[in-house]
C-alpha cells in the first residue's frame, strides 16, 4: 500500500480539519462535519465481538452489531476502534446508524476480493448517516450503492477500487482520500442527482478520477486530483458524459491526467469555472456538449490543443456543441510547444471571448471556425504567475465553508 500522509495533503483538502466545526472528540461524543454524535448513543464494536487484526472474517459479527444498533431506539452510531478488520463478505449500512472509526489508516476494513464489493447499500433513505474516519480497502471494487440517499462520507481513505453509485441522491464526499483506485475512475457513478464531492484528494488513479455519468444538480469543488506520472487515458480528471446536466465544477486542481475537463454525449448546461489543469496528455478541456460554460480556468502544459470545442459525431446521435461560453481562460506552457494550439473550435454558435494564450514556448493562439463570436482573445508574451487554488490566503481555499446554493434553493 502506497503511503499518503494526510498531514501533507494541501490546504484544499485539509484546511480546518482540526476545526471543531469539522471534527472534535471528547469524553461525551463526536462533532463531525456539523453532526453531533453522543457516545452514550453508540455501540463500541470491540465490546460486542468484533476482532481487530484477526485473519477470521468479521462480516457477520459487524452485521450483527449493526442490526443490534438499528433495533435499539437509543443507539445511532457504531464505533469501531483502531485495528484492521478482515471482511470476506460485505459491509451493509443501516438507515439511521452512523459508522465512526479512529481515523484513516487506523480503523481499516479490508476485503481481498477483486470480484466483489466491500461496501453495499440498497434502495433506501439512509436518513443522513455519516461514515467517517475509516479506511475502506479492496482492489477494483470498493462500494456499490444503488438508489440510496442521504449518506455522507467524511475524512476516510477510499483505497483500491471504484466508488460506484447508481441512481443515488444527496450523497456527499468531503475530505476523503481516494488512493490507488483501479478502473475507469475513483468515483465512477451514473444517473445520480445532488451529489457533492468537495475537498477530497485523488491520488494515483489508473484512468481518471471523477466520472459523473448522467449526473444532475451536483457540485464538485476544491478537490486536489493528481497522479504520480502522466496518465495515458482518454478519461479525465473530471468527466461529465451521458446527459449530465446542471452541474457546477469549480476550484479544482487537476494534474497529470489524459484530459483535465471533459464533457460529452449530450450533456447540457454544465459550468466549469476557476479550475487549474496542469500537464494533460491530450487536452486541458474537451467540450462536446451544448450550453457548456468554461470560464476563468487556467491550463498549463495542456496537450497539443489546450481547449477543444467540437461536435462529437457527424451522425447526429448526440446534441451539437453549441451555445457554449469559453470566456477568460488562461493557457500557458513551461516547455517547448511549437506547433500546438491554444483554442480549437470547429462547432458553431459559441462565444469565445477574453481568453489569453502565452506564445513564450511556441503555442499558437486559436483556430475558430465561422459562425462563432470570436472576441478579444489575445496572445501574451510572458508567463503569468500560477494562480493556485491551493493558496490558503486566497478565497479559493474557503469554498468548503460555503453553502451549496443549489440545495438552498430547493
Amino acid at each position: 500500500m502506497t503511503s499518503y500522509a494526510f498531514a501533507n495533503t494541501p490546504d484544499i483538502v485539509t484546511k480546518n480539519i482540526s476545526d471543531p466545526k469539522l471534527y472534535e472528540e471528547n469524553s461525551r461524543g463526536w462533532l463531525i462535519n456539523g453532526l453531533r454524535l453522543s457516545k452514550s448513543r453508540s455501540i463500541d464494536a470491540s465490546k460486542h465481538g468484533l476482532l481487530p487484526n484477526s485473519d477470521k472474517d468479521q462480516s457477520k459479527t459487524l452485521e450483527t452489531i449493526f442490526k443490534k444498533a438499528a433495533s435499539a431506539s437509543n443507539i445511532d452510531t457504531v464505533y469501531v476502534p483502531t485495528g484492521t478488520y478482515y471482511i470476506a463478505d460485505q459491509i451493509q449500512l443501516f438507515p439511521g446508524i452512523n459508522l465512526i472509526g479512529d481515523g484513516p489508516r487506523k480503523t481499516i476494513f479490508d476485503r481481498k476480493d477483486n470480484r466483489n464489493y466491500l461496501l453495499r447499500t440498497h434502495a433506501k433513505d439512509y436518513k443522513g448517516i455519516i461514515i467517517a474516519r475509516v479506511t475502506l480497502k479492496n482492489q477494483e471494487r470498493l462500494a456499490m450503492m444503488k438508489s440510496s440517499s442521504n449518506i455522507s462520507f467524511f475524512y476516510n481513505e477510499l483505497y483500491g477500487g471504484i466508488m460506484r453509485l447508481e441512481k443515488c441522491s444527496y450523497v456527499d464526499f468531503e475530505h476523503n482520500a481516494f488512493n490507488d483506485n483501479l478502473g475507469k475512475s475513483g468515483y465512477a457513478s451514473s444517473n445520480c442527482d445532488h451529489i457533492k464531492i468537495v475537498s477530497n484528494r485523488c491520488n494515483g488513479i489508473e484512468n481518471g478520477s471523477i466520472n459523473l455519468s448522467g449526473h444532475t444538480n451536483s457540485y464538485v469543488a476544491y478537490n486536489y486530483i493528481t497522479a504520480s506520472k502522466l496518465i495515458d487515458s482518454g478519461y479525465a480528471g473530471i468527466r461529465l458524459p451521458n446527459s449530465a446536466k446542471h452541474n457546477l465544477v469549480e476550484f479544482n486542481y487537476i494534474e497529470n491526467h489524459g484530459r483535465g475537463l471533459f464533457v460529452l454525449s449530450s450533456s447540457d448546461n454544465n459550468i466549469f469555472r476557476n479550475n487549474v489543469v496542469v500537464r494533460a496528455r491530450y487536452q486541458g478541456a474537451l467540450i462536446q456538449s451544448p450550453r457548456t460554460t468554461l470560464e476563468n480556468n487556467i491550463f498549463v502544459d495542456a496537450g497539443d490543443r489546450a481547449i477543444i470545442l467540437n461536435n462529437q459525431d457527424s451522425e447526429k446521435k448526440y446534441l451539437k456543441t453549441e451555445n457554449c461560453r469559453i470566456v477568460n481562460n488562461v493557457i500557458y506552457d513551461t516547455k517547448n510547444t511549437v506547433g500546438s494550439l491554444g483554442i480549437s473550435v470547429t462547432s458553431e454558435q459559441n462565444i469565445i471571448e477574453g481568453n489569453k494564450v502565452s506564445t513564450k514556448f511556441g503555442r499558437k493562439l486559436k483556430e475558430i471556425s465561422a459562425n462563432n463570436k470570436d472576441a478579444n482573445n489575445t496572445l501574451i508574451t510572458v508567463t503569468p504567475a500560477l494562480r493556485s487554488v491551493l493558496d490558503p490566503d486566497t478565497e479559493h481555499s474557503q469554498g468548503n465553508n460555503k453553502p451549496d446554493k443549489r440545495r438552498e434553493e430547493e
